[in-house]
Parts: C-alpha cells; structure tokens; sequence
C-alpha cells in the first residue's frame, strides 16, 4: 500500500485483511505472504497474550503489513496496550452506544483528540521516536467499532457520528 490504512479507510479504497487467531508470530508471516492489505489479530476470540500480540504485530511490522488488534472490551486497557504495541489501529467489539464510542475515541487517541496515556513502549522506539510518534498518531491510529446488538443497530447514526471513528464493523459473527 501507498499510504497508511488509516488513509485507505477513509479514501474508501477497497482493501482485504485477514483476521488471525492463532498466537504466533509465524501465522502473521503466513498471511504477509498472500498479498493482503491488512491483518487483524484476535485478541477477543484468542488465546493472543500481550506478549504474543506484541511479537505479532513485530512479525507485521517486519513485513511492511499493517495490523490491527481486536481487543477484548473497551475498559480492560488494551487499547493502549495494543497501540504501545505499534498495531496501527483497533477494533473494538460491541460497541452499543454514542458513549461507548466516545470512550474508545478517548482510549485511542492523544491528547487533545483523547486521553491515552504515553509511555516508553515498542510502538515509540522505546521513547526513541516518541514526540514524532505522538505528533502523528492522530493521522495515523485507525479506530474501529464493531456493532453487533440490537441496542447498537439502534444508536448506529450515533456511534458512526461520534469524531474520530473511522470505519464500522457490523454484525454478530464477524
């Protein structure tokens, strides 16, 4: 790909991903091979640790593969976690509401956009590259939510209205 998937995304460029759920490095080099645009790796229906997804998204990196990180929840912290990683972006699963989108808008994004915490991680280069990471990241940090409920279907206007979401997942079962 020419550009980052964030700008993909949002020039509505069509591109396939794979999702990946076995916990190896190995299987996102499997992937790399076959000439996607994206992976995603599983960290909601997985055995995907922080350590493993860490290695992952590495595996990616090395492959000039972006990756994304579906997280369990919106709260448990992973969103950071899987951003410090240097995934260029999440997806975040059932999401029901205007305010659960705000609050993974909030998780994702730096200040002034959010308030996601900086830390000294992979994703920064250890703190190498960490003022021209953060100066960045808001062009760059894809923000997905996946609508799987009722409830979400319901408030569906809202949730893609909310500033800073950049694609929707729609439907149970992926």
């Amino acid at each position: 790909m020419g550009s980052n998937l964030k700008q993909q995304i949002q020039a509505q460029h069509p591109i396939a991903g794979c999702f990946i759920s076995i916990p190896h490095p190995a299987s996102v080099e499997a992937c790399a091979v076959s000439g996607i645009d994206f992976i995603c790796i599983d960290a909601e229906h997985s055995a995907v640790g922080r350590d493993t997804l860490e290695n992952m998204v590495r595996a990616a990196e090395c492959a000039k593969l972006p990756s994304l990180v579906r997280v369990p929840d919106a709260k448990s912290g992973w969103i950071g976690w899987a951003l410090d990683s240097g995934a260029d972006g999440i997806i975040v699963p059932r999401v029901e509401t205007e305010d659960d989108a705000k609050l993974i808008v909030n998780a994702a994004y730096y200040s002034p956009k959010g308030s996601r915490g900086v830390g000294i991680a992979r994703g920064s280069s250890y703190g190498a590259s960490l003022l021209s990471d953060t100066e960045s990241a808001h062009d760059r940090t894809c923000v997905i939510v996946q609508i799987e409920t009722l409830e979400g279907v319901r408030n569906a206007q809202k949730i893609i209205n909310v500033p800073g979401i950049d694609a929707v997942f729609i439907g149970p079962f992926d």
